[in-house]
């Protein structure tokens, strides 16, 4: 059967993808920047997500009104944090 085998993560497929085209031409540097940002962010989400033991499909279905709205207190609470942290010192 087909069907029966182990399947290869998409995931592996755009690694290999990402490192040979890496290898195969210079970026410039405010390229690599851009896909260096972007890749931490994919890496802290899939954290995130791993760490909530939840699915991509199970996400998507949280209303974007409030993940905006979550969002949006992260930006606030966090920022103060820091500074109250910093004037604390």
């Amino acid at each position: 059967r087909p069907d029966s085998g182990a399947q290869l993560p998409l995931f592996v497929l755009l690694f290999v993808g990402a490192s040979l085209l890496g290898s195969s031409f210079e970026l410039p540097l405010v390229l690599r920047d851009i896909t260096g940002f972007a890749s931490k962010i994919c890496l802290v989400f899939a954290l995130y997500m791993i760490g909530l033991q939840t699915s991509l499909a199970s996400f998507r279905n949280i209303p974007i009104r409030l993940t905006l709205y979550a969002a949006g207190l992260w930006c606030l609470v966090a920022p103060l944090s820091l500074l109250i942290i910093k004037l604390s010192l």
